[in-house]
């Protein structure tokens, strides 16, 4: 029970620490129809400042370093190796986007503050 409570409490602070939030979009045509799967990032337990999620095959990070200095990546199973990173700015309006596109599928990485 305590264990719980601290968790909870560490996902409550990293959460509210942050107020950014990032959603990941995998796009592509399976040959039959467009497929869109749309995931929210969520903060990773016991790692204040950082959010994650993956889709089939990438894997999408946001992570506050320090005040207002972020990155971003995208990046590509099976290895984990090949994608785009990004130091991250968000426009006057409080949006930042991170795109990688591969042939026909689109991956995107959208956060608002």
């Amino acid at each position: 029970m305590k264990l719980q409570l601290i968790a909870l409490t560490i996902l409550i602070t990293s959460t509210s620490a942050m107020a950014i939030e990032c959603t990941a979009l995998k796009s592509y045509n399976n040959g039959q129809r467009h497929v869109t799967i749309t995931e929210q990032l969520k903060p990773i337990i016991g790692v204040p400042g950082k959010m994650e999620v993956e889709i089939e095959d990438a894997y999408f990070i946001f992570t506050e370093k320090a005040l207002n200095e972020y990155s971003a990546k995208i990046i590509m199973a099976p290895d984990y190796q090949i994608g785009v990173s990004t130091s991250a700015n968000f426009d006057i309006e409080g949006n930042f986007s991170l795109a990688k596109i591969n042939s026909s599928t689109r991956f995107v990485l959208n956060c608002k503050k």
